[in-house]
């Protein structure tokens, strides 16, 4: 908080793909006689270059194995970023490939190591504040958009018109339509979020 660290969950890889409908990921951990050593690789690590901590998924090499999350520090040895993500239009998220060889981990920075089957009941608060925080980014994109397309209607004055296109009646329905949109959601996403913090969030489906 005071440094205003970034951090990041990496879950996905190359063979398991996310994690959300189940399977174990490849990413390992083995006990070593300081705590842990993790070892594999995560791709789709959104922010990775900037991250300060990295909340890795990954499973135990016990008989009978347990999953979560392993916090890495940015900087530790053993973990590599390949360079490996250029996509058009999304340049700037630096989502590359990491790479775990070997880091060596205190038993602290794996806190919460549960049986699979654990994860799988769904934690309504967790799944409320997953959602809210995506609804109120959308929104906010949407509302830019919504934004750029008054400005271009004020704007362009096609020659056959002689006048704004925003003086059409078409485009002013249109652009009414999008407002009202737009506050349905700030609607919906501050009453889930005020009954959340009253303790009477909504279950997971409906959060969703």
């Amino acid at each position: 908080m005071e440094e205003g660290a970034l951090f990041n969950a990496l879950r996905v890889e190359p063979e398991l793909g996310t994690p959300a409908r189940g399977g174990l990921p490849a990413t390992i951990l083995r006990r070593s006689p300081e705590g842990w050593r993790l070892s594999g690789r995560k791709i789709y690590s959104t922010g990775a270059p900037a991250l300060r901590w990295m909340l890795v998924w990954a499973r135990t090499d016990e008989a009978s194995p347990r999953t979560g999350t392993a916090l890495v520090e940015a900087g530790t040895p053993g973990l590599r970023i390949e360079e490996s993500w250029n996509q058009a239009g999304l340049r700037a998220s630096g989502s590359h490939d990491v790479m775990f060889e070997e880091v060596a981990l205190p038993l602290a920075q794996a806190p919460d190591l549960r049986p699979p089957a654990d994860w799988a009941r769904p934690d309504a608060a967790v799944a409320a504040w997953n959602t809210l925080p995506i609804a109120a980014l959308y929104t906010g994109v949407a509302r830019a958009a919504r934004d750029w397309l008054v400005w271009f209607l004020r704007d362009r004055v096609p020659g056959s018109l002689g006048a704004p296109l925003a003086t059409l009646p078409r485009m002013q329905e249109a652009v009414g339509r999008i407002e009202a949109l737009l506050l349905a959601n700030d609607r919906i996403i501050a009453s889930a979020a005020a009954a959340q913090d009253a303790g009477e969030g909504l279950p997971p489906p409906r959060a969703g």
